[in-house]
């Protein structure tokens, strides 16, 4: 696993420092998780509860999956999941999992965490990866629409707010190759990825 560390300037001017999660951040990481709102958490919104929340995320860490942190001082800004599908037919597939405050949507920096979460893809030989929204999701759905991902699918009812109510699941695909090409070009990133190491 590699460790990411990286330090970049936002639209808005704000200084934010990318890092791999340590187990010294999970103080830091679950106040973040407790303070946002149910549909500002794009992964773990199966969960309304904050314990249950707390659980499936320690449940991520246990089972080892990378997760990037994004702190602006010494507040957790975003979260960035990669979590791997446990069926062995899904092995090339990758599910991007992220959270970020929303004092920071259209700052650039869902972009930031994505193309880190892109480089650990590459790193680990996946060939695509997957994100699902909640159609309201409308400044999410833009932000990855910038970065070429594609809705591939409308899940009926697959989820059930805390009303009763069902709802439909957007799912977003993109090949990690072309996001790789893309972040390559400079797609509006402040730095260049990683150079790929042998």
């Amino acid at each position: 696993m590699k460790n990411i560390f990286k330090i970049v300037t936002l639209e808005n001017g704000a200084k934010i420092e990318l890092k791999s999660f340590k187990n010294t951040d999970r103080k830091e990481v679950s106040a973040f998780l407790e303070s946002e709102n149910l549909y500002e958490r794009v992964f773990l919104w199966a969960h309304r509860e904050i314990n249950d929340i707390l659980n499936e995320f320690e449940q991520m860490i246990h089972n080892d999956e990378n997760v990037i942190v994004a702190t602006s001082g010494n507040k957790v800004a975003g979260i960035g999941i990669l979590k791997k599908y446990d069926e062995f037919y899904f092995r090339h597939l990758l599910r991007f999992y992220f959270c970020v405050d929303k004092s920071f949507w259209g700052t650039g920096l869902t972009r930031e965490l994505i193309s880190e979460m892109v480089y650990l893809c590459m790193e680990e030989g996946k060939e695509k990866v997957i994100i699902q929204l909640l159609p309201e999701m409308h400044d999410h759905k833009r932000e990855i629409q910038q970065l070429d991902f594609e809705q591939v699918a409308v899940l009926p009812e697959f989820f059930m707010d805390d009303k009763g109510t069902k709802r439909d699941i957007l799912v977003f695909a993109n090949y990690v190759g072309q996001l790789w090409k893309n972040f390559e070009e400079g797609i509006d990133l402040q730095f260049k990825p990683h150079p790929m190491e042998d």
